[in-house]
Formats: structure tokens, C-alpha cells, sequence
């Protein structure tokens, strides 16, 4: 008996949503995995092993190779259990790169230089682009200003913070 055209497209359907359902698994045993591995738990190789049989399937287009090595990444990203900790109040800022600060002279005339070309198109990420362009095409001379300005706003940072460990108030929010 011949399968129609729509059953066969529930049966698609049905394989892509067991598929997506088996790397989310995998995703979340490894996670789990990673978690106890942060504890001193060797239970990492046992837990992906345990899963990878559970599930028996292979959502890598059958690649013998591919499985080992799923096995043994861990998520890049932060857990929310190492979450960057709060800057104080009181703290200074830390200094902006010389980059940063080139685009925080910058983004105002290229901005309107930008407006006069095409009033339309003008995004912040198209400034970011075209003074990332400029910036790489910068000589060192010309960056040479950006740069002693950073090295000076990160002694005045490392002196705010001294200060601040030492006990002493702080009365500005440090360089900007």
C-alpha cells in the first residue's frame, strides 16, 4: 500500500521533531554533566554514555566520529551560577579601550557625514562598520593619541581602585 503525499510529510515531520527532541537531550545531559564535573563528580563520561545509549539515535547524519567528540564539549557560555558579579556603586569604571574611545570622538561626525551621503540607510551598527574600517586603516601614529590616552586613564583607574581597597571614598566614578 503506497503512503500519500501527506502521510509521508507527517512522517518528516515527525523524524526532524524526534531529531531536534534528541540533541535537546544530549544538549542537557552535558550540561548536567559539565555541572557535576565543576563539583569534582566524574560523572561526566557515565551520564553522556548513559544518554547516548538511552536514545539511540544519531542526529549527525550517521557519522561515527561526530558522537565521541559531542561527548566531551561543555557550553562556551557563562552558567547563570557564574554570573559576572556586580560592580559596586562606588567603584570607577575601568577605562575604555583606545578603539572605544576613537569611536565614542568619532560617532558623532561620522554619523552626520553618513546622513548627508544616505539619510535613509543609517544604522549604529553601519557607523560601528565604517569607523572599525577607518580605525584599521589608521596608522599607528595617528592611533598613538588613543592609546596614551588609554594608558593614562588606566593609571587614574588603578589609583581609584587602590583607593578604594584601602578604604579611602571615592568621590568621582573614575575615568569615562
Amino acid at each position: 500500500m503506497a503512503r500519500s503525499w501527506v502521510e509521508n510529510q507527517r512522517l518528516v515531520g515527525r523524524v526532524y521533531h524526534v531529531q531536534r527532541q534528541v540533541r535537546l537531550a544530549r544538549r542537557q545531559c552535558r550540561l548536567v554533566a559539565a555541572r557535576l564535573e565543576q563539583h569534582g563528580d566524574d560523572y561526566c563520561v557515565a551520564a553522556q554514555r548513559a544518554a547516548d545509549a538511552e536514545l539511540d539515535v544519531r542526529d549527525d547524519g550517521g557519522a561515527p566520529g561526530r558522537r565521541a567528540a559531542a561527548a566531551e564539549t561543555v557550553p562556551k557560555s557563562r552558567l547563570k551560577s557564574e554570573k559576572k558579579p556586580k560592580r559596586r556603586l562606588n567603584e570607577p569604571k575601568r577605562p575604555s579601550n583606545p578603539f572605544f574611545q576613537y569611536c565614542q570622538e568619532q560617532r558623532g561626525h561620522m554619523l552626520s557625514q553618513m546622513k548627508g551621503q544616505s539619510p535613509a540607510g543609517v544604522t549604529k551598527a553601519g557607523v560601528t562598520k565604517q569607523l572599525a574600517a577607518n580605525w584599521s586603516r589608521m596608522s599607528a601614529q595617528h592611533k598613538q593619541k588613543y592609546v596614551e590616552r588609554y594608558e593614562e586613564d588606566k593609571r587614574q583607574y588603578a589609583i581609584a581602585m587602590q583607593k578604594l581597597q584601602s578604604g579611602g571614598t571615592q568621590g568621582t566614578s573614575g575615568p569615562s
